[in-house]
């Protein structure tokens, strides 16, 4: 599932955007594991995590396409970061 949290006039704002939202959500400190996906946008992505390593504690950080079916509802343009707090996984990774 995705939701959009804000609109913006421009990609440079709208990727600070993400990146203030999750600030937000999570703060400076807490380490997390993000997540940037896109559709056909490899660069847009990068600039986009280039954002969230300036504003959040990124532990891990990988890339994923979008699937085609969420493609056809967002157009081939959509970029996106979902983060989950490292600590949510002590006990499950060795």
């Amino acid at each position: 599932k995705y939701s959009v949290v804000g609109k913006g006039r421009s990609m440079g704002g709208l990727l600070r955007g993400m990146a203030h939202y999750l600030q937000r959500v999570y703060g400076r400190e807490t380490p997390l594991w993000v997540t940037v996906q896109h559709g056909q946008r490899p660069r847009l992505a990068e600039a986009l995590a280039q954002e969230l390593r300036l504003r959040l504690s990124v532990a891990k950080l990988e890339f994923l396409r979008v699937s085609p079916i969420l493609g056809v509802h967002t157009g081939p343009g959509v970029v996106g970061a979902s983060a989950v707090p490292m600590a949510a996984f002590d006990g499950l990774m060795g």
